[in-house]
């Protein structure tokens, strides 16, 4: 049996894989009207070549992913990018 992403590039299946991972986070899964094949079509459109595929990947990633983990008001961004002025103690030491 032929795998679908055999005819992704290298650097178009990592942005598939992030996309995949994306969708684990929020627990989202295909469904009949958006498969697969579909994803892995939009790959190919909207980076039709390596080049352009391994330019997304060394800015960051797929935009529409970073899109997605980057808004403040999901619970993803909450806790991918906690807060660091939270983490530290509320009380300081008094020993001196």
């Amino acid at each position: 049996m032929i795998d679908e992403t055999d005819i992704l590039t290298p650097s178009q299946k990592k942005l598939l894989l992030d996309q995949e991972q994306w969708m684990k986070d929020v627990h989202v899964t295909y469904d009949e009207e958006r498969t697969r094949i579909d994803a892995i079509d939009d790959i190919r459109k909207r980076f039709p070549t390596e080049f352009r595929a391994r330019k997304a990947l060394e800015s960051g990633g797929d935009p529409v992913v970073i899109d997605w983990y980057s808004r403040e008001t999901s619970k993803l961004f909450k806790k991918r990018y906690r807060n660091k002025k939270k983490s530290k103690p509320a009380t300081k030491c008094k020993c001196k």
